[in-house]
């Protein structure tokens, strides 16, 4: 409560198990040792709430009715998609492959994967997470070390009329906007994660 506040109010329809209400969201200010995440505080936010029950898919049913992976090079049957955060300079999206079991293969080779995107998904609890990174030059002088800035990321698989898919947010480190910010110091931004078909 020192640093931030989230208080919801909703319910579930018994019928349906679809979510519905209000959520209001802040952070104070962190004045002394602030942190590289939004140190500066966020304003307040009053949001709707959607969302629904999870259901784990049948037996012979693919998560998000996606279509079943096909051989290669038609495995990949979903994507990942990061967007919405100034620390990346435009979208990123990675190709993956949902299984029948629920879980996600992602392409190992720098080629199919620059990024390296990682991804675990489980289906019984509509859970997604991962990694992912960039390697970028030094945007004021190319002499020196490349700059390693990794991403996180995290979300729930929700199905329900108007949004059915994955959704989440990722975090990221922005480069260094000054020639004497260090790489290590910049803040680190956050924007949305989705799970969607191809």
């Amino acid at each position: 409560a020192s640093q931030g506040s989230i208080r919801a109010q909703g319910g579930i329809q018994l019928g349906s198990g679809l979510v519905e209400g209000s959520l209001s969201w802040m952070k104070w200010p962190i004045l002394r040792s602030p942190p590289r995440s939004y140190g500066g505080g966020i304003p307040l936010h009053s949001l709707q709430l959607r969302g629904a029950m999870h259901q784990r898919p049948g037996r012979d049913e693919m998560l998000l009715g996606l279509a079943e992976p096909g051989p290669p090079p038609l495995d990949q049957n979903a994507r990942i998609l990061f967007k919405g955060a100034a620390s990346l300079q435009e979208p990123l999206q990675q190709d993956i492959q949902v299984t029948k079991a629920g879980t996600a293969k992602v392409p190992t080779t720098a080629t199919l994967n620059p990024q390296n995107v990682r991804v675990m998904l489980t289906a019984s609890n509509g859970l997604f997470s991962g990694t992912f990174r960039y390697l970028d030059e030094h945007p004021f002088d190319p002499r020196k070390p490349k700059i390693l800035r990794n991403g996180l990321f995290r979300g729930l698989v929700i199905r329900r009329p108007g949004l059915d898919q994955g959704i989440g947010y990722f975090t990221l480190p922005r480069l260094p906007e000054d020639p004497a910010e260090s790489p290590s110091a910049t803040p680190i931004l956050s924007g949305m994660a989705e799970l969607l078909p191809p």
